[in-house]
C-alpha cells in the first residue's frame, strides 16, 4: 500500500470512528440537551458505556487510549448541543475519567 492510500485509509477509519461516537452521544439526545453541571456525571449513557467497555476490554492500554475519542473534536461535530454549556464539560470529564481509568490499571502515562 502506498503512502497516499495509507493516509486515506487512516482518514477513513478516523471518520468512521467519529461517526460511531456521534451516534453514541445522539442515542441519549434528550439527556444531553437537558443535562446541567449539577447533574450526576455518572448517569448511564451509551457514550459512557462505550468508554467503560473500552477501559475493560482485553486490549493493550495503548490501543484502548487510541480508541477513546477526543471530546473537544466530538463536541464540535455535535452542534445541536452547543447551547448547553455543560455538554462539552461533561463529555470531556467522561473522556478524561476513561483515560485515567485505563492508565491507572498498569501505571501507563495518560495522553
Amino acid at each position: 500500500m502506498d503512502e497516499k492510500t495509507s493516509n486515506q485509509t487512516v482518514e477513513l477509519i478516523h471518520s468512521l470512528q467519529t461517526k460511531i461516537w456521534i451516534a453514541a452521544v445522539r442515542a441519549n439526545n434528550d439527556y444531553w440537551k437537558k443535562v446541567t453541571q449539577d447533574d450526576d456525571s455518572k448517569c448511564s449513557t451509551v457514550y459512557g458505556e462505550l468508554l467503560n467497555r473500552i477501559a475493560d476490554a482485553n486490549l493493550s492500554n495503548e490501543r484502548k487510549l487510541e480508541l477513546i475519542p477526543d471530546a473537544k473534536e466530538l463536541a464540535e461535530c455535535l452542534t445541536e448541543f452547543t447551547h448547553n454549556k455543560a455538554f462539552g464539560i461533561l463529555l470531556r470529564t467522561s473522556e478524561e475519567a476513561a483515560r485515567r481509568n485505563i492508565s491507572c490499571r498498569e501505571g501507563t502515562k495518560v495522553v
